[in-house]
């Protein structure tokens, strides 16, 4: 049931319309009759629950059709609510209460838009923040995971500082990670550089252009630098394609004319990618994802490369979509890198950044295994086992069955708490899990958006207001499936 007009805002309560949309002519003529309503009758209840109601088309402001609830990059600026039905609306977040739903502001309507929670499936943030990240990351046994500067880490709780949510007290038996940021990735290279650096060559009439941080190209061409890849190197770009979207990423290249050969190919087109490799006069294919999020043309790729141990990681919109093994390898590495357009369209590639890879996945703070004590790792690799007691002014004080030690948190690499000391926090109905732009994640029960702030409680942290800028995006109805 609808709630009563009483409990709703003083501003809210002249007229409400419970608008179930069902099939009409198209998106637009839909949100048109949503416009007309909204300018005599005030804010707007929709309850959009039917996957026929809407058609795929439209700009912004109308409901659009996607194959799922979307997971790519959102470049408009603008928030985007992603309805379980698979519909998309762009505009602006204004508020949250559970007994009233999610208030939202459409650039075409004339008022606010009042939609039912339970039909949600995700929110983009389009104006979001990166905070700073602090000294250590927390995984907790949820998979949740924490950017901040560790106060301390006493019997019962640790305290987290961090410039999105204040102090944060998080319950010692639900940490299962702490990473120290002792390995930050260093930026190899960034953006474009001098222009006389790449080496350029193209096909009927391609041409490659570089304005204000962006590489375009425009037809059948390709282009390249030496970048400084090494074993362990991470390389992340945007890229947009205008028509058929077919381009590759050529990475451990070498500097000889002509098309790159000795290296491997990451192959993108409208809905999948493959890895393959060249060398010794043949290649091979490693392997092939399928990807939803590649049909649109658009998105944030990343892949990461372990090449002394053949393991290379495909990261679509901050989430991992594959990885491959390589047991042949290469007979001699490059560090070049190069983009290869395979249409008569244009490929924009922008926000290009090349780094070494520290060795973790978003989301994947180490192993899971179960470890009977706790276990702490050092930056040369030695790790010793025993009791986490204390870190205090960043000295962690750990008793082994030979000696106490105290060390210094800048010289560990990986602390694992024992399995049989740890709990996991339980699901609550209202919880949201939301995602930091660089694909660690957060979940509690919410109670309210309200001013840029996210409220809410969970056993993790207990009590929390949070920045709603510190995220990329959001999703509700965490426990039920919204796929077909």
């Amino acid at each position: 049931m609808e709630e009563p007009i009483s409990k709703l805002p003083v501003a809210v309560r002249p007229a409400i319309l419970n608008a179930r949309p069902r099939r009409c002519g198209n998106a637009v003529a839909f949100l048109a009759a949503l416009l007309f309503c909204a300018s005599v009758s005030g804010e707007l209840i929709l309850d959009i629950d039917d996957p026929d109601a809407l058609d795929d088309e439209g700009e912004s402001g109308e409901l659009l059709r996607t194959a799922h609830p979307p997971r790519r990059e959102n470049t408009s600026g603008m928030d985007v609510i992603c309805f379980v039905n698979r519909d998309m609306l762009r505009g602006e977040l204004l508020s949250f209460d559970p007994a009233l739903g999610i208030l939202w502001k459409s650039p075409e309507a004339a008022q606010e838009i009042l939609f039912k929670a339970q039909n949600v499936a995700n929110i983009d943030i389009g104006k979001y923040v990166m905070y700073p990240d602090g000294d250590v990351t927390i995984g907790l046994t949820n998979g949740d995971s924490l950017p901040g500067r560790l106060i301390a880490l006493g019997l019962a709780e640790a305290k987290l500082e961090t410039h999105y949510g204040g102090i944060l007290t998080v319950n010692r038996s639900m940490i299962q990670h702490i990473y120290p940021e002792n390995e930050m990735p260093d930026t190899l290279f960034s953006g474009v550089g001098s222009i006389e650096d790449w080496k350029t060559e193209s096909r009927s009439g391609g041409v490659v252009t570089f304005e204000d941080g962006v590489i375009s190209l425009s037809g059948v061409c390709y282009t390249g630098r030496d970048m400084r890849i090494g074993d362990m190197a991470r390389i992340d770009f945007s890229f947009e394609s205008t028509g058929n979207c077919q381009f590759q990423l050529m990475f451990y290249a070498g500097d000889k004319p002509g098309l790159p050969r000795n290296c491997y190919w990451l192959h993108v087109s409208s809905g999948h990618a493959y890895l393959q490799r060249f060398g010794g006069g043949g290649s091979e294919n490693l392997g092939m994802v399928q990807s939803s999020e590649l049909r649109s043309g658009k998105g944030r790729l990343s892949l990461l490369a372990d090449r002394e141990s053949g393991k290379f990681t495909l990261l679509i919109d901050d989430a991992v979509s594959k990885q491959w093994v390589d047991t042949g390898g290469l007979e001699e590495a490059g560090s070049y890198v190069y983009f290869s357009n395979q249409t008569q369209g244009t490929l924009r590639i922008s926000d290009l950044k090349v780094s070494v890879w520290n060795g973790k996945l978003p989301g994947a703070l180490g192993s899971s295994e179960a470890v009977e004590e706790d276990l702490v790792v050092f930056i040369n690799g030695d790790q010793i086992s025993g009791v986490l007691q204390t870190i205090d002014n960043n000295l962690a004080k750990i008793k082994t069955e030979y000696a106490e030690l105290s060390v210094p948190l800048e010289r560990i690499k990986h602390l694992q708490t024992a399995s049989s000391r740890r709990h996991l926090a339980r699901r609550n109905s209202g919880d949201a899990r939301f995602f930091f732009p660089d694909g660690r994640c957060l979940t509690f029960d919410l109670a309210k958006i309200a001013d840029g702030k996210l409220i809410g409680r969970t056993e993790n942290l207990g009590d929390v207001q949070i920045a709603l800028d510190a995220f990329k995006s959001f999703d509700m109805n965490i426990y039920r499936d919204n796929t077909e």
